[in-house]
């Protein structure tokens, strides 16, 4: 894999994915496959709190900015982190843990040893939708675009933007 693509960004846009560009981070909230400048980071003002919020779609009220894909990097944890404990959204779990929850594992019953075994087969063996759906929502890497060069880690950064 040389390049990024709308592709790996769409499936986590509902999710809230953000990226780095020119040192800035910035929340994906709008793609536009036939601009030059795809990936939009638009914004609009709260009447209330008078602050920038982020806006899915562009609308005359609105603040945006377009970007190019070779111009960004998205913000992604590293699969090793499926067994450490992250922060998306101020719910801090494993995310392995939750995987196995999910799939109606008793926990309990299990070793840490073997809770962990299962990181590398979640991504090794055919992986289920809903496996899929958990790694876009909390912004796991399971594309290798991080060692691609194609993405950032949470871990590379001062501070995790998904908090």
């Amino acid at each position: 894999m040389n390049k990024l693509t709308i592709h790996h960004l769409a499936k986590r846009l509902p999710y809230g994915v953000k990226f780095v560009s020119n040192g800035e981070i910035f929340l994906i909230t709008d793609i536009n496959t036939i601009d030059p400048f795809p990936i939009w980071a638009s914004t609009r003002r709260n009447k209330k709190t008078l602050m920038l919020e982020p806006e899915i779609n562009v609308r005359p009220d609105v603040l945006g900015r377009g970007f190019r894909l070779s111009s960004i990097k998205p913000i992604l944890f590293p699969l090793s982190a499926l067994t450490q404990e992250i922060t998306v959204n101020g719910e801090a779990f494993v995310p392995i843990r939750r995987i196995l929850e999910d799939s109606c594992f008793d926990l309990s019953k299990m070793t840490d040893e073997e809770i962990n075994s299962y990181a590398k087969s979640e991504v090794n063996v055919l992986m289920s939708y809903e496996t899929a759906e958990f790694f876009h929502k909390y912004h796991i890497d399971y594309e290798n675009l991080i060692s691609s060069g194609l993405s950032i880690s949470v871990f590379d950064l001062p501070e995790n933007p998904y908090k």
